[in-house]
């Protein structure tokens, strides 16, 4: 357990430096480049975003199967698979790169004509992705996240040192040949460490094995895709029936929610591989639930601790540093509040793809999906805006959050009794924290719409009472002793 907390800490470190770095290259760029430029740039970088598509999900069979077989003994399989990886990798890329530099004399679009050469720079960058990303995910595969977070971090930097470099001194062409180099030095980099920290690894074009990959990658690839559509959902409703003026003071909430995510994000990528080897070791129930079931039930008791910070303070963002923000407090409060259903996921979903589930997941999240928009599409007709389209990708969460949760216990062994039950375990601290908000809401009515340092009066307030209920409560109080217990080991 120490090396798989060290784990957490080192990549929950290595995300939150980068994406602080990043923070900082995303306002010098838009600094330097005119915003027809910048507008440009954003529009490219689509490429790099929808590319790994062509890779049809082989490196999610990486971390899914190298440690799978690993933890099964069995480690000439454990190389084909590595090597098999890579071989679609070069492929993809081979397809990619043709796709890129041909597909303007195939489609003839005049407004595309004079970027040409900046989208085949991104072309080029977006393949040296694919490789970036497949020896980042090798890193994982091993559980070498000491490696993965010195990738992350190192490319936080080396981004913000070429793309503000040369867009200083070539605009927005210098942009892209910046973005091209940043890519180049990264992978140079990921290939020496991956080298030097997980031995060689070789290149493998068994046609048969890359479509074996592809079976078991690209439903977990599917099933990302879609929950980031699931995920994304409200903004396109808002701004196609409420307006870009409403939908921006709505975007200010889901920014301050990508907050939270970086702790759920750290843990859960660690514990993936981790998890895909016990599976191959054939582990009890005891040891599935110890790694499954208690960093969420930890997580689950965390998370209401940070949303309680949050919630009040949000009224000095909204009225105090962003005042013409203001009109979205209420569905930033929402999004936040109903957060910890979306959050809590994770841990789930790495074991029902470790059980070969992924397909049962991407008919979760369809389902979730379609609640989402048409509980969202009602609410805005009913007159309730974006706290409506707030509350409704909230129920959606709680619904995906359900589905996947009642899944794991049912492949665990659990009868569906005790399946509900290890449910309402896992929601409990939302219910509490939730009953809370209720409470103090009704006493002080002001209690999150007021700005100041009575804010400071409210955090305090609402984290003494939960803590004071977690411990009044056997099952919470056995959660916090856990965790207790857990730090006083890695000390």
């Amino acid at each position: 357990m120490n090396k798989t907390l060290t784990n957490i800490i080192y990549f929950f470190v290595a995300i939150v430096l980068a994406k602080f770095i990043g923070g900082f290259t995303t306002i010098f760029l838009a600094k330097i480049l005119q915003p027809a430029d910048y507008g440009v740039w954003m529009t490219m970088l689509l490429i790099v975003s929808y590319s790994p598509i062509v890779c049809f999900g082989t490196v999610e069979t990486l971390v899914k199967q190298f440690p799978y077989h690993v933890g099964k003994g069995d480690l000439h399989s454990a190389k084909e698979v590595e090597d098999g990886v890579l071989g679609s990798i070069v492929l993809s890329s081979l397809l990619f790169l043709l796709v890129g530099f041909t597909f303007h004399i195939l489609i003839t679009i005049k407004s595309l004509e004079p970027f040409i050469t900046l989208v085949r720079l991104i072309v080029i960058a977006s393949v040296l992705g694919f490789f970036i990303a497949y020896f980042f995910y090798r890193f994982m595969a091993h559980q070498n996240f000491k490696s993965a977070s010195i990738i992350e971090i190192v490319g936080a930097i080396s981004t913000l040192f070429f793309l503000i470099i040369f867009s200083w001194v070539w605009g927005l062409k210098g942009t892209a040949f910046g973005f091209l180099i940043n890519e180049l030095v990264i992978c140079i980099c990921s290939i020496f460490l991956s080298h030097r920290t997980c031995g060689k690894v070789g290149i493998n074009f068994n046609f048969k094995l890359i479509w074996k990959f592809i079976q078991i990658g690209f439903p977990i690839s599917a099933f990302w895709w879609i929950f980031i559509i699931q995920a994304s959902i409200d903004r396109v409703i808002s701004m196609s029936m409420l307006g870009k003026t409403t939908t921006g003071y709505y975007a200010l909430g889901v920014s301050i929610l990508s907050i939270i995510i970086l702790i759920p994000q750290a843990v859960n990528r660690v514990l993936f591989p981790k998890i895909n080897e016990k599976v191959g070791e054939n582990s009890n129930e005891k040891e599935l639930f110890r790694i499954i079931i208690i960093p969420t039930q930890i997580l689950n008791l965390i998370l209401p601790l940070i949303i309680g910070i949050l919630l009040p303070i949000s009224p000095i963002i909204y009225y105090k540093i962003l005042p013409k923000y203001g009109p979205g407090l209420a569905s930033a409060q929402i999004l936040l509040l109903w957060s910890f259903f979306r959050l809590m996921i994770g841990n789930g979903v790495n074991f029902l793809i470790a059980k070969n589930k992924q397909n049962l997941l991407v008919g979760y999240v369809v389902i979730s999906l379609i609640c989402n928009v048409a509980v969202s599409i009602v609410l805005v007709k009913y007159g309730f805006n974006i706290e409506g389209i707030a509350l409704s990708t909230g129920v959606s969460g709680a619904l995906l959050a359900s589905l996947i949760w009642k899944s794991v216990f049912k492949h665990m062994g659990y009868s569906i009794f005790n399946q509900w039950k290890e449910i309402f375990h896992l929601y409990l601290p939302f219910l509490v924290f939730l009953g809370l908000i209720i409470f103090l809401s009704m006493i002080v009515p002001e209690f999150l719409k007021v700005s100041g340092m009575i804010s400071l009066l409210h955090i305090l307030l609402l984290i003494g009472l939960f803590l004071t209920a977690s411990f009044a409560i056997p099952a919470l109080n056995r959660r916090i002793k856990e965790l207790y217990y857990l730090a006083r080991e890695y000390v």
